[in-house]
């Protein structure tokens, strides 16, 4: 890759976020400046305009980053999913080839490690031991679940002995801490970290109320705060005006000066006054927090509702809520969905921006140690999220309240983004070729130097950063249409490879059991019938699930898998997925066409349809 990267063996830093959508981020299409570090990134080097990932599920996808074997082969494809017990991982690859290894922030990866209270609240959680870690058997700051072990403000991870490292400045301030630490040993060797920030999390459940009023509060303090600036801009311009009134008046100006005066010494002596105050306070909250610890033994998370023993209240700063533009559309289709999603979006999409900033803290970090120039920086999720607006349908074979959010194919919670850049990157250029993030672990151990083994799936994605006039790529508009094609896609923006086949295999679990296949043009699912997908990886026969036509549907409103005018297109996608599944999980399942469905009729209708068909008999 000798256009792409500057030299051989960079630095690498993995950044895998959780449930962030593609279209949460500037570079990927959202309006408003949520993620200016993140685009400046992008600018500056490789982004991915469609980067599928290969499982619905966040810790199926953890696994197949750090082993690149798919769910299907692992075995990790639920929540609850472990890293098999002698799979060589990305960190060993790396580790045997010199690299210095870290792993800072979620882990997700070593099953049930929860601890607690006799109503199910968890209150802490145990160290993940050595065996557990993927590899990583340098610097490690991490916990299985941040959730669990941590809010926004205070919290707790593990160090590398197990031992509990506690943290109450900010949980997004105490990982980028960690990150500082593991740099500041690196010395001359070229290292390979892995940041896997919290942010950011939607909320799982839609209860309990306590949660979505304070949401809800969130958002109207926000309105009140910009009427509020609105009201001060207007009292300061007219205070301004008067003032320079009395500046031109010689009797007045005297006046003007003691009122001047007067208002520096009263501003002056409530500066102070807060300053104690503040002082009294901190100290107060200290000792008060110093006597809880000592009566629980632990950290204890904060919650919404005590006696709640499902919720998960993943709340962003109250400043950075209020620092957002005042309106803030939801996706269409989450609001088709989802309606009444906006006070949650506004919080989700502070927790966006609260990601980028640290981005933005961590690459300054890089810089300053004199590490960027030599760093490549690749940025990724491990899914988007539906905002529990598509994953309950009729085709929903696992009907458990806490998993409805996970399993689907849709865009919402497959599409991701996906930017390799830092200073180590020397070429700018956007890809249009549907790409799967399944190619990270050999896209990583390529950039490395490392022989990547047969076994490990995927591409070097890199390679399809062509420049615009080098014969491989196709671009930098793409092919032009020939004559009037209202159906065509938008003009692209990066390069698209000619002759490669651009799909992509999505494998889905926990709430159903299903395959998913994305081309340019489609997205097709099917789904094992009366399976539980959160106790079964594989099945012998499948239904349609789904089929959208994404160039004219994006949002994808319509499904057209019973669509009569779709039928060979369908067939078609469902023979292209076939030989996916064939080739990666070796066995060929049947597929049969999915069944119409019609509604039963309530009481009401149905005696009016006997007393119509009795009519007719007389």
């Amino acid at each position: 890759m000798p256009d792409v990267i500057k030299r051989s063996r960079p630095n690498i830093v993995f950044i895998l976020t959780d449930q962030l959508r593609a279209d949460s981020c500037g570079c990927f299409g959202q309006a408003s400046n949520i993620t200016p570090v993140l685009d400046s990134l992008a600018a500056q080097g490789v982004k991915f305009n469609h980067a599928i990932a290969a499982h619905s599920l966040s810790t199926a996808a953890r696994g197949i980053l750090q082993t690149g074997k798919l769910a299907s082969e692992t075995g990790c494809f639920t929540l609850e999913g472990t890293l098999p017990q002698g799979t060589k991982t990305l960190a060993q690859y790396l580790q045997d080839a010199g690299y210095k290894t870290g792993y800072v922030g979620q882990w997700q990866l070593a099953g049930h490690k929860s601890i607690c209270d006799e109503h199910g609240n968890v209150t802490a959680e145990t160290a993940v031991e050595p065996g557990e870690r993927g590899g990583y058997n340098g610097f490690w700051r991490a916990a299985n679940d941040l959730g669990h072990t941590s809010d926004l403000k205070e919290g707790y991870v593990f160090d590398e002995q197990g031992q509990k490292i506690e943290f109450h400045d900010g949980r997004n301030a105490a990982l980028l801490g960690y990150t500082n630490d593991f740099l500041a040993q690196v010395g001359s060797d070229p290292f390979f970290l892995t940041f896997a920030p919290f942010d950011p999390m939607p909320q799982r459940m839609v209860r309990p109320v306590e949660y979505l009023h304070q949401i809800y509060i969130q958002y109207n303090d926000k309105l009140k705060a910009n009427d509020e600036a609105t009201r001060e801009a207007d009292k300061a311009a007219l205070k301004e005006v008067q003032e320079q009134e009395k500046r031109f008046d010689p009797k007045l100006r005297a006046e003007l000066e003691e009122e001047e005066r007067q208002q520096a010494e009263a501003e002056a002596k409530k500066a102070e006054e807060q300053a104690e105050a503040q002082q009294a306070e901190a100290q107060q909250a200290e000792d008060k927090t110093e006597a809880a610890n000592e009566e629980a033994g632990t950290v204890k998370k904060l919650t919404v509702d005590e006696e709640e023993s499902h919720h998960w209240c993943y709340l962003a700063e109250e400043a950075i809520i209020k620092s957002l533009p005042l309106r803030l559309d939801p996706p269409v289709n989450a609001q088709i969905f989802r309606p009444g999603l906006i006070f949650e979006y506004d919080n989700y999409m502070a927790q966006c921006k609260q990601l980028d900033n640290t981005l933005g803290e961590l690459i300054e970090s890089l810089k300053a140690k004199g590490l960027y120039e030599n760093t490549v920086i690749i940025f990724t999720a491990m899914g988007g999220t539906s905002f529990n607006s598509r994953n309950n349908d009729l085709n929903c074979t696992t009907k458990d309240e806490d998993k409805v959010r996970t399993g689907t194919c849709h865009y919402d919670t497959v599409k991701v983004p996906l930017v390799i850049g830092g200073g180590a990157v020397a070429t700018c250029r956007p890809v249009d070729d549907i790409v799967s993030n399944t190619s990270l672990t050999r896209t990583v151990l390529s950039l490395a130097g490392v022989e990547v083994p047969a076994d490990i799936i995927g591409e070097n994605i890199l390679a399809l950063a062509h420049t615009v006039d080098s014969p491989e790529a196709q671009g930098p508009q793409g092919p032009a249409p020939e004559g009037p094609n209202e159906l065509s896609l938008p003009p692209h923006e990066g390069t698209i490879t000619p002759g490669r086949v651009q799909q992509a295999l999505v494998q889905v679990s926990e709430n159903r059991l299903g395959r998913a296949i994305v081309t340019d043009k489609f997205t097709y699912a099917i789904f094992a019938p009366e399976v539980d997908g959160s106790a079964q990886v594989t099945a012998d026969h499948y239904k349609d699930d789904c089929l959208y036509e994404d160039f004219n549907d994006p949002n994808q409103i319509y499904n057209k898998v019973l669509d009569r005018l779709y039928t060979d297109d369908k067939l078609q996608l469902r023979a292209q997925l076939l030989d996916l599944i064939e080739q990666t999980e070796q066995q060929r399942p049947t597929v049969a066409d999915a069944e119409r469905f019609y509604p039963p009729q309530d009481e009401e209708e149905d005696k009016a349809d006997e007393d119509k068909a009795d009519q007719s008999a007389e």
